[in-house]
């Protein structure tokens, strides 16, 4: 599949997006998640959302392999942003448009 312009791109990725939401009920996953910063006490987070029929996100942290996943924050959906989580701050998530 080759495009000659961004127009033409862009149209059909949506159509491909219309196609694969026609036939896969549930919402994609978030894509290019990243670490965007991390110390011994933090890190930050990073992807974009691709789905357009959830009703949110949870982000959670797992302190041990073996240990339980523990909710760290709710996102509304179409977040795409970030999230800080330790240090001094205590960390937090918000949302924007795309990273």
């Amino acid at each position: 599949m080759g495009f000659h312009n961004w127009d033409e791109a862009t149209t059909e990725m949506s159509n491909a997006l219309q196609m694969v939401s026609t036939f896969v009920p549930w919402p994609l996953p978030p894509i290019r998640l990243k670490v965007t910063g991390a110390t011994t006490a933090s890190i930050s987070l990073s992807w974009y959302d691709q789905a357009t029929n959830e009703s949110g996100f949870v982000i959670e942290r797992q302190d041990s392999p073996s240990g339980p996943f523990v909710e760290v924050a709710r996102l509304s959906s179409q977040s795409s942003g970030g999230c800080r989580m330790g240090g001094s701050g205590g960390g937090g998530c918000g949302s924007g448009n795309g990273t």
